[in-house]
């Protein structure tokens, strides 16, 4: 993605986010890497998960509240990157501006990257509320175009990170899969009688006579 995508969503004479062309802020000597997360009241409460990378803020929109300890995972879905200064944007945009809502800071700070692909982020990160290392992961859909990413907090082991994404086993970093194990659920026993005839009359409330040879 690239901030033609940022610019073509907004209209900048109406709205107060900053725009493509604002002056870089951050001075020439700082190295650490901008790490944000903004809660989003737009027409659906969210948190935005913002990681710079190549000079802009790559972005993905978290549903739920980012997690702070291990054993949390959550839905991160990729959007289009931000510029640098959007790191520091606090307020109202206007409707029907498209966003439109109350943008603050929910916790901010820097991160390491210790791996970053195409499909898989591991960093460590140095926030006020999110301490520690986390991973993101691109979920694998049908749709090669699909922008689901997991994102939950890892472990750290003897020998390195450990995660546990998908169930209560852990597994190295290099382990990450980008597609979760399939589960497999057998049909409770009660649930069985009620896909049969006899059953779902019982559920209506409706008596059952069974039918016995030799009667009438």
């Amino acid at each position: 993605m690239s901030l033609k995508e940022y610019k073509k969503k907004r209209n900048f004479d109406k709205t107060p986010e900053p725009g493509p062309s604002a002056p870089n802020k951050r001075k020439k000597t700082e190295r650490d890497l901008i790490y944000v997360i903004q809660r989003h009241r737009a027409s659906r409460l969210h948190w935005d998960l913002r990681l710079e990378e190549s000079g802009v803020l790559k972005s993905w929109a978290i549903p739920k509240e980012p997690p702070t300890e291990e054993g949390l995972r959550r839905l991160a879905v990729h959007v289009e990157d931000h510029t640098l200064e959007y790191a520091d944007f606090e307020g109202t945009i206007p409707e029907p501006e498209y966003g439109a809502g109350t943008v603050e800071i929910w916790d901010r700070g820097t991160y390491e990257p210790l791996e970053t692909s195409a499909s898989k982020r591991v960093l460590e990160i140095h926030g006020r509320k999110l301490k520690g290392p986390y991973g993101l992961i691109k979920l694998k859909g049908r749709d090669p175009k699909d922008k689901n990413w997991l994102f939950f907090k890892l472990k750290k082991g003897k020998t390195g990170y450990l995660i546990r994404p998908f169930s209560g086993r852990s597994s190295h970093v290099e382990k990450i899969t980008a597609e979760p194990a399939r589960i497999t659920r057998r049909p409770h026993p009660a649930r069985a009688m009620f896909d049969t005839t006899a059953g779902r009359r019982l559920a209506a409330g409706r008596p059952f006579f069974p039918k016995v040879r030799g009667h009438r």
